[in-house]
């Protein structure tokens, strides 16, 4: 097991390691590898930090899988995750682990009783294919008849069995020996598939998710708090508004999270799109754009996904998945995430003049025009490439009419526009006024030469100073939102 303490590293904690496969089954031979499984709870990092999912390697093969990984895996029966919660030999575990063994009967469901019955299936089909080539591959055989075995097993309401021994293990171990008529064990298997058919809808359809989050969430918990960034200060009270039009929007925003039982907090709310480029916002506001920061619980509980975007039910109906009419929320970690991609409406919104947003004293230090503000310029190469990229899909669209030949193509004249002042370092106008229209190929022409000329920008192709600040300024808002 040391290998695999190793191998996590100082990314987190292994909480559970076994020797898997034939060993585990009390069916390995001589010539049987010795594999290794485990589980391990990572460190926090932040949400702009990539946690390291699975380590797998060789000599002798290894998987450790991420806490999260392994519930998500559980909830769908994978069988090689099962088969640790009843492993009683050549494991090694942390109290941390002997939570889940406490609640591993949610394991035994009809989606678990499947996977086994598909795992079997797949063995045999491997097995026939080696057939079909002359090739005698017994071990695919047994282990079909062992999945299929405790598959039915798992619809009496038992715990599969791991460890085989007795009369079991030596016709499990002849058959892997090749000593049992294959046709034997295949109507064997059908056998055993048959019953579990039967008796399969006495089970529960699936794993209780509630019951493996009390579980899963405490263990996050307890990595969330140990995160050592440096905390930022937070302050979660309201500011008095300049806006009326927008605190009532943000009164509707803190509705609409009530209603999807979000007991989350309003960060900043902006408008966007024509309502922002047409600086409408002495008259009532038509799109809407709410960031909010959802209840740090359930962030930690990856079992159950936060809604990255919130819209009412009754609302205007969306267009992209990045650009909805109406009021719009968008989750804290999506909205920044979406910034750093370089996302112009997202981007856009932070550099609104104060006096026309409705801002957190939480997110004024987000604001680029506040003087609270640390950092400047959110703009990269990306901003320019998705200015071009928006200016390229206008100038293809096919139309209808020469009318809207021309609404879009003006459209497109100014994505490019703004595409040449964040190449040139500056920050785009919100308010562009054109001088000039231009004609279709010249803007393409226009277009090609940024492409051409998009390596020799002083831009940063990603910008690491505001990522490093945004993931830490997330980290400190989470905990003041969990104190």
């Amino acid at each position: 097991m040391d290998l695999l303490h190793k191998v996590v590293g100082t990314r987190g904690k292994l909480i559970f390691a076994m020797v898997c496969g034939s060993s585990c089954y009390n069916l390995s031979t001589a010539g049987s590898d010795r594999d290794l499984f485990g589980v391990y709870l990572a460190n926090y990092e932040g949400p702009f930090v990539g946690v390291k999912e699975d380590f797998t390697g060789h000599d002798p093969d290894y998987c450790i899988y991420e806490v999260t990984k392994y519930c998500k895996l559980l909830c769908k029966g994978n069988p090689k995750l099962i088969e640790p919660l009843y492993s009683e030999r050549f494991v090694w575990s942390t109290p941390e682990w002997e939570g889940i063994k406490l609640i591993r009967s949610i394991s035994l469901n009809q989606t678990t009783v499947t996977q086994y019955k598909q795992y079997s299936r797949q063995q045999i089909h491997n097995f026939e294919n080696d057939r079909k080539q002359n090739i005698t591959n017994s071990k695919k055989l047994y282990h079909g008849l062992r999945l299929a075995i405790e598959a039915h097993t798992i619809t009496l309401q038992k715990p599969p069995r791991i460890w085989f021994e007795g009369e079991d293990r030596e016709y499990l171990l002849k058959i892997r020996n090749n000593q049992v008529d294959p046709a034997e064990v295949l109507e064997k298997i059908e056998k055993y598939q048959q019953l579990s058919s039967e008796l399969i809808h006495n089970l529960p359809e699936s794993v209780d998710t509630l019951t493996l989050s009390k579980w899963a969430l405490p263990l996050k918990k307890l990595a969330f708090s140990q995160n050592q960034s440096l905390p930022l200060k937070i302050d979660l009270e309201d500011p008095v508004s300049p806006s009326p039009i927008l605190s009532k929007y943000k009164d509707e925003a803190e509705a609409l999270l009530k209603q999807n039982n979000i007991h989350g907090k309003i960060l900043f709310c902006a408008p966007y799109g024509k309502t922002a480029i047409l600086k409408k916002y002495d008259t009532e506001v038509v799109d809407v754009l709410c960031v909010f920061a959802a209840q740090t619980d359930l962030i930690l509980d990856t079992l159950h996904d936060v809604p990255q975007v919130l819209v009412p039910a009754n609302g205007p109906s969306a267009s992209t998945d990045k650009y909805r009419r109406g009021l719009q929320l968008v989750e804290v970690e999506h909205f920044f995430s979406l910034v750093l991609q370089g996302n112009h409406v997202m981007t856009e919104s932070l550099y609104i003049p104060p006096t026309n947003l409705w801002i957190s004293h939480a997110f004024e230090s987000m604001i680029p025009n506040s003087s609270k503000c640390s950092l400047p310029n959110f703009f990269t190469i990306g901003h320019v490439m998705h200015y071009v990229g928006n200016t390229e899909s206008l100038i293809k669209k096919q139309y209808q009419s020469d009318e809207e030949k021309r609404k879009f193509t003006q459209m497109a004249q100014r994505f490019l526009e703004q595409a040449k002042k964040v190449y040139e370092g500056k920050v785009p106008d919100l308010i562009l006024e054109l001088n000039s229209v231009k004609q279709a190929d010249q803007i393409t022409t226009e277009v090609n030469v940024i492409k051409k000329n998009i390596k020799q920008s002083k831009l940063p192709s990603k910008n690491e100073e505001a990522r490093k600040y945004l993931n830490d300024w997330i980290v400190s808002l989470r905990k003041a939102l969990q104190d």
